[in-house]
């Protein structure tokens, strides 16, 4: 065998490793719809509103690293008919449950975040769960109306993984709904 059959054999071998690799899924963060997209609730902060929250699970594929100081962000929110934008800039929302913006994900798990709620007798009225002070920056959203959202999830140790999601607002509770696009 020659030296250049030796080389053409290692080249081979090589680059059928690099094909398998490329392959494989990859250990990361995805947006996804588990167990349900909403939870019904009695309470919002110790007062008596029934209401809905349609949540987005955050899951980690990673079988040993936990997704460390995980944010997420509402990007865009748009009318899925005109095209109009409602959000003037970008902002943290809330993990479900959690009153701190940042959570990390252990390993092969999922954590859900608010992404988006109503009020039962206002179900065409849409509320969100954002770390803002500013009005003005708050969407107001109401009636029988299309969106797109779309929500980015950045970690200190994963890369950031994006995700749009359809909801649907109406005046009858049962028709709203979040779907993954």
């Amino acid at each position: 065998m020659t030296v250049i059959g030796i080389v053409i054999g290692v080249i081979g071998t090589i680059l059928a490793i690099i094909g398998i690799l490329i392959q494989l899924p990859p250990d990361k963060l995805e947006l996804c719809l588990i167990d349900g997209t909403f939870g019904d609730v009695d309470l919002v902060n110790s007062q008596h509103v029934p209401s809905r929250f349609f949540h987005v699970a955050v899951k980690n594929n990673h079988k040993k690293m936990i997704a460390r100081n995980c944010y997420v962000y509402l990007i865009s929110l748009r009318n899925s008919q005109t095209g109009e934008e409602y959000v003037k800039q970008s902002s943290e929302l809330k993990w479900r449950g959690y009153q701190i913006p940042f959570a990390d994900i252990l390993p092969k798990t999922y954590r859900k975040f608010d992404a988006f709620w109503v009020v039962k007798n206002k179900p065409d009225t849409l509320i969100l769960n954002a770390f803002l002070d500013s009005t003005q920056l708050i969407p107001r959203i109401q009636g029988q109306i299309s969106l797109i959202a779309e929500y980015w999830v950045v970690s200190e140790n994963f890369k950031t993984v994006k995700g749009s999601f359809q909801i649907n607002l109406d005046k009858d509770l049962n028709k709203v709904s979040i779907s993954q696009v």
